[in-house]
């Protein structure tokens, strides 16, 4: 079997606070294979676009491990990044935060082909029109700044300048979270058209689950900090193992649900602070499916039928 493109194992990343410090990823591990797409799901402040950006080297690990093909990411200089920027590209979540309002989107896409590819002149110019057009984008107007376009033209612009540098791994944080919901569909429509053509594995990060069963192969699910389910699209979907999971899921609106009288749905109740996590299960303040156990033990990642869990309920049983 060949390795997979990306592999995380037991990843920290911690900040300080004041005099405190916090863990925002907690020994996080997953592995994303070529052509995949693997979708990180998980409310605000869990630590997803965080855990995407130690994985661009944006902020450095404290400890644990991320190998692209088998090659150690973290620890790595600048220098030692340099190289590798072409094969890790990131599309962040606010075209207008990470666009260069002075540049053109020409000089936008541009940029990574001349940096990574050594194009220059016609060249150039004739590479930024293919991307364009890749990424639904009229090349006749590359000359125009990020402020003349709309905003899912901007985040497109976001994704031909990722796209420009002919990466392995695409880094997707809340691309969609930002644009109207028919705008939502063209973008993930455009990732899925892109994967296809081009075989790129997709870490794609969200906290809207309605837009992952269309889109993802396999889904992750993260909470304070931790992964505490992990599954296949259609499994997760059809049959969560987590309460957290369930939660979620039970929290998307559908017009084919009827919440009967007396019946009991999970709750979400305000998030614990991620300074100062609960003890025990991270979710057991919040748990509809919490016994005493819970609150004083830390529970183990256990198998499930088509994935693993971070929850008591699927600890084996003893004979």
């Amino acid at each position: 079997m060949s390795r997979p493109l990306l592999e995380v194992n037991d990843l920290v990343v911690r900040f300080r606070v004041g005099k405190a410090h916090f863990r925002a990823v907690d020994g996080v591990s997953f592995d994303l294979e070529r052509g995949e797409t693997l979708a990180l799901v998980g409310e605000s402040g869990c630590g997803k676009s965080t855990l995407a950006r130690a994985i661009a080297g944006l902020v450095p690990a404290r400890k644990g491990s991320v190998r692209l093909d088998g090659e150690e990411l973290v620890g790595l200089s600048r220098r030692a990044w340099r190289p590798l920027r072409q094969r890790v590209q990131m599309v962040f979540q606010d075209p207008d935060a990470s666009l260069n309002p002075r540049m053109s989107a020409a000089s936008l896409i541009g940029e990574p082909i001349r940096i990574h590819h050594g194009l220059t002149g016609e060249a150039l110019d004739r590479e930024v029109c293919a991307t364009m057009e890749r990424v639904g984008l009229d090349p006749s107007l590359r000359a125009r700044f990020p402020h003349a376009f709309s905003g899912g033209q901007r985040q497109r612009i976001g994704i031909g300048r990722a796209l420009a540098a002919k990466p392995e791994l695409l880094l997707c944080d809340e691309v969609t979270s930002a644009l109207d919901v028919s705008i939502q569909a063209q973008i993930l429509e455009l990732l899925r058209d892109l994967q296809n053509d081009l075989g790129i594995g997709i870490l794609f990060i969200t906290h809207d689950l309605g837009v992952v069963r269309h889109l993802a192969t396999r889904v992750a699910v993260m909470y304070l900090g931790q992964i505490v389910e992990r599954a296949s699209a259609g499994a997760l979907f059809d049959a969560p193992s987590h309460p957290y999971t369930r939660a979620l899921l039970e929290a998307v609106p559908r017009f084919d649900r009827v919440v009967t009288a007396g019946g009991e749905r999970a709750r979400l109740d305000e998030i614990p602070s991620p300074l100062n996590p609960p003890g025990g299960c991270r979710y057991h303040p919040r748990c509809r499916d919490i016994f005493d156990r819970c609150r004083v033990s830390v529970p183990g990642t256990y198998g499930t039928a088509d994935g693993d869990a971070r929850c008591f309920l699927h600890e084996p049983v003893r004979s």
